[in-house]
Formats: C-alpha cells, structure tokens, sequence
C-alpha cells in the first residue's frame, strides 16, 4: 500500500453533559492539545446544530471517544463475465431427481442442478434445486430461473 491512496479521518465522538448519544466531530490535525481542544467542542457544537438545528454554546461537552478511520483508494473489483450457455440444455449441470414436498403439500420430482456448471442464459423452470457449496437455491413450482452472465440467478413467477 502506498501512503498517497491512503486517507485517514481523525474523530472526537462527543456529547452534552448527561446525553447518551454521541455525534461525531472533527480532531485538528496533528496532536491534542487544550490550546486546540476549543476546536473540537467548537466542531461539536456545529454537528448538534446540523443534526438537531440547535446547541448549547454553554453547554458541557464530554469527549467519550476518540477514533481514527482509514480509507485507501483501490482499483475497482472487475467481476469476470461466466462463459454463456452453448444450447439451452442444462442435461450437464443435473445433478439427480427426488421426489419433494412443498409448502402447498404437492409432492413432485424435484431435479437438483450443481450451480457451478449453469451457464449464461440457461433457463431452469420450478420445481429445482440448484446446489452449490455455499448455498442452495429453492426454486418453486410455477418460477423460473435465468442466469445471467455475471453468474446472478434472476427468479420470476410465470403465468
């Protein structure tokens, strides 16, 4: 990590004197002095009047908590497109059937598809299965599954 992507935010987490809330305000840049401290009660004094369109110029103010927040500018996640479906069968992701009963009690063959072999633009109508290592999709009687070519599942009733 280089030190001109990163970005740190320095705070003071204040509140009047018997508040149980706390707003944030800024802390001037370098160490904490009582010479600056009037800049952070000054910072939180703004903040309440943002927030809630008043403050207490006389008011005490208890500093409760001190942070530092640190950004760094990244390049973007660039998410790969998944290869597309070369026909509309999807005979290679079926995994086996089993009978299922549903939440309206119908009892149907229930087809189980590996997630992972699903390509761009394959269809699977309800009732299925997809199975994948972190999750399974239930995909009821009377929806149908498209996937898309980032690999999302788009779920939509028929009829």
């Amino acid at each position: 990590m280089t030190g001109d992507r990163q970005k740190f935010q320095k705070l003071a987490e204040c509140r009047y004197h018997g508040q149980g809330f706390e707003l944030r305000a800024p802390l001037p840049a370098g160490k904490a002095t009582a010479a600056n401290l009037g800049e952070v009660v000054n910072g939180f004094h703004q903040q309440h009047r943002l927030d809630y369109g008043y403050h207490f110029e006389d008011g005490e103010v208890e500093l409760i908590t001190v942070r530092v927040i640190g950004r760094e500018n990244v390049v973007p996640l660039k998410v790969a497109l998944i290869d597309k479906a070369p026909s509309e069968s999807v005979a290679d992701a079926l995994l086996y059937s089993r009978r299922t009963t549903f939440d309206d009690g119908q009892t149907l063959e229930t087809p189980r598809y590996d997630r992972g072999r699903l390509k761009a633009g394959h269809h699977i109508a309800g009732p299925a299965i997809l199975i994948q290592h972190n999750s399974t999709t239930l995909l009821p009687p009377g929806y149908v599954a498209e996937v898309a070519e980032f690999g999302n599942l788009h779920l939509r009733r028929i009829g």
